[in-house]
């Protein structure tokens, strides 16, 4: 990491180390997307981030990265300005890294939001599915500004998690 990247996280109350925070942003945003984050949008959140898995891209979080994922994300709905240097330095974090790893971080952050979408929307004995307009807007936009640019795998990944 440069010290202009570390610096910009240094801003926002967080360290190298709490980067992984960033990784759930697009999450929160989908949970906000139809104007507010209900349980189950939270709950799935907190689920994509523990530290007890074996996968190489596991999203193991600080106490410090937590605070503020909730504080300024999942609990109320996000700032402008911090919400701009969250997402600043997690798509300069992915351009930095090597493609295929960044592909891998970004599929990741896609099946987490999806996840968090689906979640609020599981109806009764889990028949009712769909994911609104406004989340699949949410989904999109945050993967274009992502570096997730080919819309039509990007609508089949959509259609396959629902």
């Amino acid at each position: 990491m440069d010290a202009t990247f570390e610096s910009a996280l240094r801003e926002m109350g967080l360290e190298p180390a709490d980067i992984t925070a960033l990784f759930l942003v697009p999450a929160a945003l989908v949970a906000w997307a139809d104007g507010e984050a209900d349980m189950k949008e939270l709950e799935a959140i907190a689920d994509s981030h523990r530290c007890d898995c074996d996968e190489a891209d596991c999203l193991c979080m600080t106490e410090t990265a937590r605070q503020f994922l909730y504080r300024n994300f999942a609990y109320q709905r996000p700032q402008s300005g911090v919400l701009r240097a969250a997402l600043g330095c997690l798509n300069a974090h992915l351009f930095a890294l090597p493609r295929d790893r960044a592909d891998r971080l970004r599929m990741m952050i896609f099946a987490v939001a999806m996840d968090v979408a689906k979640s609020s929307h599981r109806g009764m004995l889990g028949r009712l599915r769909a994911v609104s307009e406004a989340e699949r807007l949410a989904i999109a936009n945050m993967a274009g500004a992502l570096g997730f640019h080919d819309i039509p795998l990007l609508q089949t990944l959509i259609e396959a998690h629902e």
